[in-house]
């Protein structure tokens, strides 16, 4: 985002008094304190910056944000990372070219972080008073018919003592998938239901596929010493990436099990388990809103085929990709505890 924070720069030595852009180190200008509020007023606003104050506001109140850009991307709100004053901390967010909401969990200063700004168009106005976010999230995990075999047995290495093998144990590696997913997913607002369980109203969906999928497609072929990235899953549909602020309770994603291939002691059950629900686990924080992080941990970008380590959602720095390639926002942190608090109403009342 090295293009965007010039263009800010420029933008904002020119409202702080007509100073050269050359004359003024980037380093000299903090968004957090260095910035005036966008104006809260329904008029549209033209945002070259990456992180915009929006001004203080009180717990309860609902803000209607609509973000217009030519630009793929996303929109999140940050609160101060308290007590520093030079990084914000995720609370919500939506997407870009129609509006969404969101409910003040608590009294705060509040901020505005595109993903690609370059001349955004930022209107922000009240929104419906009687807005009340979700209690919480319903996540219900698909298996495939024959998920593991289809996925994992391959004719030329096996024979029909190992696809027998991985018949038996599905219905415990579903059990396991399921039950290490909720254990990851304990004391928060999200819920696991398992294919047999009862359906609510709303719900999103974590379906488990034995294809095995590359970035060319379904069941690509992959030479050896190939640079080409096999997809262990992804939201759907492809392309979309997260859910911003978690605007879309229905969303789906797909864990493709096939792309595990050759990285299974096939008759370990555990070995099987921990990598699939942590995969699993990694596309649910996907729609629920959640990026990647920086450091190792269940949102890492790069997840490890051992899996033996428990790895949980923590606390980091966000990763983002932007026109040069995956960045680091050394300035947004990502704190899945504070985020759900603030996207689930439960976790505020």
């Amino acid at each position: 985002m090295s293009a965007p924070r010039k263009f800010a720069l420029c933008f904002v030595a020119a409202a702080l008094g007509g100073v050269s852009c050359d004359s003024v180190p980037q380093e000299q200008i903090n968004p957090f304190t260095d910035l005036e509020p966008l104006p809260f007023d329904g008029t549209p606003q033209v945002v070259l910056s990456e992180i915009s104050p929006i001004g203080k506001h009180r717990a309860g109140e609902v803000l209607r944000i609509t973000v217009t850009t030519d630009r793929a991307g996303a929109a999140y709100l940050l609160e101060p990372d308290e007590p520093r004053t030079t990084a914000g901390v995720i609370v919500g967010g939506g997407p870009v070219n129609r509006p969404f909401v969101y409910r003040v969990a608590r009294e705060s200063e509040l901020f505005l972080l595109l993903e690609s700004p370059d001349g955004a168009s930022v209107v922000l106005e009240p929104g419906p008073r009687d807005y009340q976010p979700p209690r919480g999230q319903n996540i219900v995990l698909e298996f495939e018919t024959d998920f593991l075999t289809e996925a994992l047995f391959d004719p030329e290495l096996h024979d029909s003592a190992d696809r027998d093998v991985l018949l038996s144990i599905e219905p415990a590696v579903r059990s396991g998938i399921l039950a290490r997913m909720r254990a990851i997913f304990s004391d928060t607002p999200v819920t696991l239901l398992g294919p047999d369980d009862p359906r609510p109203d709303t719900f999103s969906v974590i379906s488990y596929s034995g294809l095995r999928v590359t970035e060319s497609g379904p069941d690509a072929a992959v030479a050896p010493g190939s640079e080409e990235i096999v997809l262990l899953g992804e939201v759907l549909p492809r392309g979309r990436g997260i859910d911003p602020g978690n605007q879309d309770p229905k969303d789906q994603a797909v864990v493709y099990v096939g792309s595990f291939r050759g990285t299974f002691v096939m008759d370990a059950v555990n070995n099987i388990i921990n990598p699939l629900a942590a995969t699993g686990a990694h596309e649910a924080g996907h729609l629920l809103g959640l990026n990647h992080t920086a450091l190792d941990g269940l949102m890492t970008r790069n997840l490890s085929f051992a899996f033996q380590r428990q790895l949980d959602f923590q606390r980091s720095q966000i990763v983002l990709d932007v026109g040069t390639g995956p960045e680091i926002l050394t300035n947004v942190i990502q704190d899945p505890r504070l985020y759900f608090d603030r996207i689930f109403s439960a976790a505020t009342e």
